[in-house]
């Protein structure tokens, strides 16, 4: 029971500490060029994301010009 209690524990610390610093994790890890690729690759083939994407950029909403 104890060491049950502990690794939760150990696990709780872990996983708020990677919470608190997930931007800086996420610059580090995003910073090498090469899985920068590969995640924005991965994201955009998404359908959802490829669809949020192009409705973002070409909407049928009225432009008002300037």
């Amino acid at each position: 029971m104890l060491r049950y209690l502990f690794k939760t524990l150990i696990l709780g610390v872990v996983v708020s500490s990677l919470i608190k610093n997930r931007y800086r994790i996420m610059n580090w890890v995003l910073g090498n060029r090469y899985i920068r690729k590969m995640v924005v690759s991965g994201t955009v083939s998404l359908p959802f994301v490829k669809q949020i994407l192009m409705n973002s950029l070409f909407s049928n909403r009225e432009r008002t010009s300037l």
